[in-house]
């Protein structure tokens, strides 16, 4: 009884070994022995190596620094690379920190063949136009070059998570505007019944870091749309202290919002730098010259709307 049952384990481990040692398991190990070997002949590449370049090794890209590897986010001659460990590069659209990024094929050098690098250029992903900033980060297109590049200014130095919403983007934007433009008075636009104005004067907004308020709501306008925020308006008209005045405003079924970045920024009400005039909701006027008001730390504003885009 004992031996046969010695003889059974025996068997048993033989069947084992066997297929240990059997062709799928063959072949997945060299597969690793692969991807090991590229990344260490390319270790022994990169030693060699001080300033930024991409190297490829086994058929796969690598990215050198400073004689090491270095992996994520990289930039090479003004184009920014996403690489993986174990060498490759990420490709097609991809969310990294709540921003939009496309990685393209496109020619990094003669030498250097094709490389997939973040493209700076519209492409429409499930049926909505996005638009890319120089670094590489996605938004909605806001259907105008100026205004494009106004947003890309801001979407460029701040960072999203991947489960904020639209509106909790667009306060972002708005807080980073309100902490980082002044108010400054400038010429005011020529208001064109088109609104090719709009674009223009959020772009001087962003490149100068200072406007009056049609460039705050030009850029907050702007950003809204950028952000996907639905039923957007930029509004000129009036209220008690401004006979001159530009904000922006939300709709969501019955109710209005109205965002007024300069009130925040300009110095007359809050210098905390903190959103008090986003997104507040309005209360109609009954009786009077304005439309409506809202209310903030228990002071009234008035708003008369004169015309809309």
């Amino acid at each position: 009884m004992e031996k046969t049952m010695r003889k059974s384990l025996v068997v048993a481990l033989i069947l084992a070994v066997t297929m240990v040692f059997s062709l799928p398991y063959l072949q997945v190990s060299t597969q690793a022995y692969g991807a090991t070997a590229a990344v260490k002949a390319a270790q022994k590449k990169a030693k060699k190596i001080k300033k930024a370049k991409l190297i490829k090794v086994k058929g796969k890209w690598f990215f050198a620094k400073n004689k090491k590897l270095k992996y994520g986010i990289q930039t090479v001659g003004g184009k920014y690379y996403n690489m993986k460990k174990g060498g490759g590069m990420v490709t097609g659209v991809v969310k990294i920190k709540g921003h939009t990024y496309n990685f393209v094929k496109i020619k990094s050098g003669k030498k250097k063949g094709q490389a997939p690098a973040m493209a700076n250029k519209s492409k429409t992903i499930k049926g909505v136009k996005y638009y890319f900033s120089s670094k590489g980060r996605g938004f909605v297109d806001v259907g105008n070059a100026k205004g494009n590049k106004a947003v890309g200014k801001v979407m460029d130095s701040i960072n999203f998570t991947n489960k904020m919403s639209a509106k909790n983007k667009l306060k972002k934007a708005y807080t980073y505007v309100i902490n980082n433009y002044s108010y400054l008075g400038r010429p005011s636009p020529t208001l064109d019944g088109n609104g090719s104005w709009i674009g223009e004067t959020a772009f001087v907004m962003a490149d100068k870091k200072s406007g009056k308020c049609f460039n705050y709501g030009a850029i907050v306008y702007e950003l809204a749309k950028a952000c996907g925020i639905e039923n957007v308006k930029i509004v000129t008209g009036q209220t008690e202290k401004k006979k001159e005045h530009c904000w922006v405003t939300v709709t969501e079924g019955e109710k209005l919002f109205v965002l007024d970045a300069v009130i925040d920024d300009d110095g007359d009400h809050y210098t905390d730098k903190t959103p008090h005039f986003f997104y507040v909701e309005t209360t109609p006027v009954e009786k009077g010259k304005y439309d409506y008001s809202i209310t903030v730390n228990n002071t009234v504003y008035n708003f008369k709307e004169q015309k809309t885009w």
